[in-house]
């Protein structure tokens, strides 16, 4: 199971989903997890991976790991994806091109349902840019560089 970025993300994951082997990516300055978090994870596999500063460079970086997994990680057949009800429908087609290659089943898990429905823009922008990364090897975020400065500012 992939939670991303979001400390509330993180708790629905640990609380609806057993013991399912968690990785969070995670921007590296948000301080996530927390420790509670960390506490509430002990006992099952929990990876970091403190790589990418949006939904296209997380699942860029996850289909990389996913590539070279950890030996203690068993088989991989599925991953569950945890996003929030307005992120959700436009993370799924994306992580489908992100990781379609690899023959993994793709699922989502809602974290919370209190904002509005997403915009077709954000869905198509992001499938596209992990169609460009199929093709070029890059999400194309140089296009926009003074949000890509914005967003490795925060994110490192």
């Amino acid at each position: 199971m992939v939670v991303l970025d979001g400390y509330h993300r993180l708790d629905a994951a640990l609380q609806h989903t057993g013991a399912l082997p968690l990785l969070l990516i995670t921007c590296p300055r948000t301080g996530q997890p927390t420790q509670q978090q960390r506490l509430l994870a002990r006992g099952r596999a929990f990876w970091i991976l403190s790589q990418g500063w949006d939904s296209a460079q997380q699942l860029t970086q996850l289909a990389r790991w996913l590539q070279r997994p950890p030996a203690a990680l068993p088989a991989i057949g599925r991953v569950l994806l945890v996003s929030d009800s307005h992120h959700l429908p436009r993370l799924l087609p994306a992580a489908e091109v992100a990781l379609g290659n690899q023959g993994l089943r793709l699922a989502g898990l809602t974290a919370s349902t209190a904002l509005p429905a997403p915009q077709f823009w954000p869905i198509a922008r992001d499938w596209l840019r992990l169609q460009l990364l199929r093709a070029s090897g890059s999400t194309g975020a140089f296009l926009v560089p003074q949000q890509l400065r914005r967003k490795q500012a925060a994110c490192g």
